[in-house]
């Protein structure tokens, strides 16, 4: 073999050898690259909440010398809500910012108590007034929500804030006294009275809400996620110039409290892309 024939070979076996790192080294970028680290989704959710009414300032609405004492006792987290809504969620690389505008269901209850006595000092009736809430909000929030793991199971945390809007407030409340004169003591338990209490509560009011949750991404390029999140009111729900405008209670002696909410609500949802292509590429 010449000289110059050795060399084109040495040379040929060579660049066959290398070929693999080169083309390594400049493959062709992946079209669909920057699609997958954004995306919109939009989608339902809706879930169960329950709710605390925390007083910051305690009202009675019948002073009387024979009224031996008055008490209000509240119950927390004890009646069970719902709440129904959209989501809308822009994703860029882990991070989203998204609204869930909707319907959001509370209720919470309190025990007011009071205790008459005679003209010897002793106690002649006991009278227990039990009254349940229900408060309908439209709301608006406004989160954002970072993906711990960019795997298919996403566990995540989110932070937010939110915009309260009354829609209607109703009020039951369940009488039973006890006449303590009669041996043994009369118990009388008078039927539920309801009523529309929608100008006791503020029209809207303004909260934060925190909380985490996970994702998964399904085959069919939809998200799943289940949720738990906290809200709390940032000032009071009552309205002031209202609280004593109220009749069907107040002659019974129940005044609203200055008050804030807390809820607690689990939720579920399904995202959908609207940057959709196939279930061949993952968009989150």
């Amino acid at each position: 073999m010449s000289r110059r024939n050795f060399t084109l070979t040495t040379f040929v076996l060579l660049l066959l050898s290398s070929a693999p790192a080169v083309l390594a080294q400049y493959r062709p970028m992946n079209p669909f690259k920057d699609f997958l680290k954004t995306q919109w989704f939009i989608g339902i959710q809706g879930g169960t909440n329950i709710t605390q009414a925390l007083p910051t300032q305690e009202f009675m609405g019948i002073t009387n010398v024979n009224l031996e004492e008055a008490t209000k006792t509240y119950t927390n987290f004890s009646l069970a809500g719902t709440n129904a809504g959209l989501n809308l969620t822009f994703y860029y690389k882990g991070l989203s910012i998204g609204t869930t505008p909707g319907w959001r269901q509370m209720r919470f209850e309190y025990n007011l108590a009071e205790n008459w006595v005679d003209n010897t000092g002793a106690t002649a009736m006991t009278m227990d007034y039990h009254t349940d809430h229900r408060l309908d909000y439209f709301e608006l929030p406004l989160f954002v929500r970072y993906d711990i793991l960019k795997q298919p199971l996403k566990p995540y945390v989110m932070a937010g804030v939110f915009q309260g809007y009354r829609v209607n407030a109703v009020k039951s409340m369940q009488v039973t006294y006890t006449d303590l004169a009669f041996s043994p003591p009369q118990v009388s338990i008078y039927p539920p009275t309801s009523a529309n209490v929608d100008p006791s509560f503020q029209r809207s009011y303004t909260g934060l809400l925190a909380g985490i949750g996970i994702g998964y991404d399904l085959d069919s390029n939809v998200r799943a996620s289940l949720e738990v999140n906290y809200r709390e009111s940032l000032g009071n729900v009552i309205d002031p110039s209202h609280r004593f405008s109220e009749t069907t209670f107040s002659g019974f002696g129940d005044i609203f409290d200055d008050m804030r909410l807390r809820n607690l609500s689990i939720n579920v949802s399904l995202l959908f892309p609207l940057r959709y292509i196939s279930s061949d590429f993952k968009s989150f």
